[in-house]
């Protein structure tokens, strides 16, 4: 079983989204597409958990649609499967409490990866810098 952990990172890494966007990313957000090769695929982000607990609109004040990659589709597709093709209204990252997923599975996994007091932050750095080089104006 996938877990929260991977998920919560490729959403980080391949779509850029904040920590907050993350938590409340509900499974009726993502257009899967006609096939994991359709480029229309994406994650429209709509609403946010602020701080883990506070339902609201993402930290900009709009929506926003996201291309979603091949990987990440498939990682999501996997873990929608596992959990029994849950509603649209079901939120993707199943741990209710984002502080304990943070000091628990994510510090654990930063240990493994030997990079020290990561921060999710970073994810989305590394996001937007492998946008830039690809020559993708962030805008």
């Amino acid at each position: 079983m996938l877990g929260d952990l991977p998920v919560a990172v490729l959403l980080m890494l391949d779509a850029g989204l904040r920590l907050g966007e993350v938590w409340g990313l509900r499974w009726g957000a993502i257009w899967w597409g006609g096939s994991a090769t359709d480029t229309k695929r994406s994650i429209h982000v709509t609403e946010a958990k602020a701080r883990g607990i506070h339902d609201g609109d993402p930290k900009s004040g709009r929506s926003r649609r996201i291309a979603m990659s091949r990987r990440l589709r498939s990682v999501l597709r996997k873990r929608w499967m596992e959990l029994g093709k849950p509603g649209d209204r079901a939120t993707v990252i199943v741990s209710k409490d984002m502080k304990r997923w943070q000091s628990g599975p994510w510090t654990r996994l930063c240990e493994l990866a030997e990079v020290g007091d990561a921060n999710p932050k970073d994810l989305r750095d590394s996001f937007a810098s492998y946008l830039l080089t690809a020559g993708i104006q962030l805008g």
